[in-house]
């Protein structure tokens, strides 16, 4: 019993690291979004999305490139400083494309003292353009801002 207990957690880890491979190319490329997340750098972040994004928030509304860059920037407008972690859960291929599982957390300091909590779960789909990786498509199954002030100050 033991020994297919084993065997079991192992096939159950060697399926999850698999399927969590991002390929080399589209790792540097999150590290870099990374790296633009903590400077809140928002013309860099609108770099990573094809003039053909669409996001889809968690309860299934779409938004185009501009409107959801002008979202986004709003959370970048009111930053002071970030730090974000980035964790792959799952890695798809079809057809030259890639859907890559993410579970982001962002904890972002306020310009007004204020801390900003983001925790996103969401696959993000890569092509090829013009040379370099970028997203086409984001699908949030949650996208969640939490907002605290420093005491005093009203929210």
């Amino acid at each position: 019993m033991k020994k297919f207990i084993a065997t079991l957690l192992l096939a159950v880890v060697a399926t999850s690291a698999f399927a969590a491979e991002v390929p080399k190319e589209i790792k540097a490329r999150y590290e870099s979004l990374t790296k633009v997340l903590d400077k809140l750098d928002g013309k860099a972040f609108e770099s990573f999305f094809s003039s053909d994004f669409v996001n889809v928030d968690p309860k299934g509304k779409e938004s185009k490139r501009a409107d959801f860059l002008k979202e986004i920037g709003g959370l970048f407008a009111a930053g002071k400083s970030a730090t974000t972690k980035e964790t792959f859960t799952s890695c798809k291929s079809d057809k030259g494309t890639f859907a890559v599982g993410c579970d982001l957390t962002m904890v972002m300091k306020t310009k007004d003292g204020g801390t900003m909590n983001v925790h996103e779960v969401c696959t993000d789909y890569w092509k090829k353009a013009k040379g370099s990786w970028v997203i086409f498509k984001t699908v949030d199954t949650v996208f969640d801002v939490k907002e605290t002030k420093p005491a005093g100050k009203k929210k």
